[in-house]
């Protein structure tokens, strides 16, 4: 595998997409310095150099020269560092929707785990970036000359995953699948792994079924500790990847929580609300803020009561100027349900986490 590493990277970093005539002298003098030791090293200084003058800030250039001082580091054998690049060049990438290229820095990072013998980070990466590329193929659905290039980059994330899965221990498997507990109050809210972003929260409750119909259970008082940035989680041994809900692009995968809130998963069952923009799937999980108060158009956990006197939640998106919860389904129409004293808003749903192996 390691023969074919510099072969597989340059022909990555040829698919990076840039107008910028300036980028593209770069992206080929970064290029032409595969082989050459003291090329990388001249790249990898000055960019580096140009990243502390500036700090990055506002700068169009910022995300291919975290790709640039990645790539140069895996020139130089210096593995840790170009991982900790291609995962800002993927951030920044991802900041500024720029789809095909965030694919490809998860790409570059899935090849470099595997370099460092990281198999089990370098298998969820590359089923990231399998994920990112099916959404991605669909907006492309009527570009017939990005399909091309869609195929061939999916077909060496196949062979990736394949190489990957092929070195994962069954120890390992089990390990990612069944976490231990937190030992201290400062592990109960979640740990951020700074390698791969991946975010174990522990406190956040499952609070059962949140349903587009009937019979949803109660939740209760979360634990609040601390705030982080959540990318992708893992739930009862599974991940998903994280959408926001309060964005205004399908690839807006970043939500912020903070201590002063109280914060709960809740899995949606039914049909109703898989139509918008996002859509909120039967087996989704939606992440909701405890909150009375709710802006127009926020997603909302509600709750009423049955004839039987049994309380029950749904999800629904508030019509505030009409006083309506909304349903949008491809499957049937949902008339609207009145925002009465019959019902009471519990929740605000920020994010839905979609599983990563659909």
């Amino acid at each position: 595998m390691d023969g074919n590493m510099t072969i597989d990277v340059k022909v990555l970093l040829e698919e990076f997409s840039f107008t910028s005539s300036e980028i593209k002298n770069l992206k080929e003098e970064l290029i032409n310095s595969f082989g050459d030791p003291a090329s990388s090293q001249k790249i990898f200084d000055r960019q580096l150099q140009c990243q502390q003058q500036t700090n990055c800030h506002g700068c169009d250039m910022q995300g291919f020269c975290h790709i640039m001082v990645g790539i140069a580091s895996l020139n130089l054998s210096h593995n840790n560092t170009a991982i900790k690049e291609f995962q800002s060049g993927y951030r920044e990438f991802n900041s500024r929707n720029e789809t095909w290229n965030s694919i490809l820095s998860l790409a570059l990072l899935c090849l470099t785990y595997e370099q460092n013998g990281e198999y089990r980070k370098a298998s969820a990466e590359v089923k990231n970036a399998l994920n990112f590329l099916k959404k991605y193929e669909r907006l492309q659905v009527n570009n017939y000359n990005e399909r091309e290039k869609i195929n061939n980059l999916k077909l060496q994330l196949d062979i990736l995953l394949e190489q990957a899965n092929s070195f994962v221990p069954a120890s390992e498997v089990s390990e990612v699948s069944h976490p231990p507990p937190p030992n201290d109050a400062s592990q109960a809210f979640g740990t951020v792994n700074t390698l791969n972003d991946y975010l174990s929260l522990f406190s956040i409750p499952v609070y059962g079924t949140v349903t587009a119909g009937s019979n949803g259970e109660l939740f209760v008082e979360p634990v609040r500790n601390s705030s982080t940035i959540v990318y992708e989680i893992e739930i009862e041994g599974n991940f998903y990847e994280v959408l926001s809900l309060a964005g205004t692009s399908i690839n807006d995968r970043q939500v912020t929580l903070v201590p002063q809130e109280s914060y709960g998963w809740a899995k949606v069952r039914g049909r109703s609300m898989n139509a918008w923009k996002i859509p909120l799937d039967e087996k989704d999980y939606v992440l909701f803020r405890k909150s009375s108060d709710a802006k127009d158009s926020d997603f909302v956990i509600i709750a009423s009561q049955d004839a039987l006197g049994d309380r029950y939640l749904m999800v629904k998106r508030y019509d505030k100027s009409n006083k309506q919860f909304l349903s949008k389904s491809k499957d049937e129409m949902h008339p609207p349900i009145q925002a009465d004293e019959n019902y009471s808003i519990l929740g605000v749903v920020i994010a839905v986490a979609k599983s990563i192996e659909s």
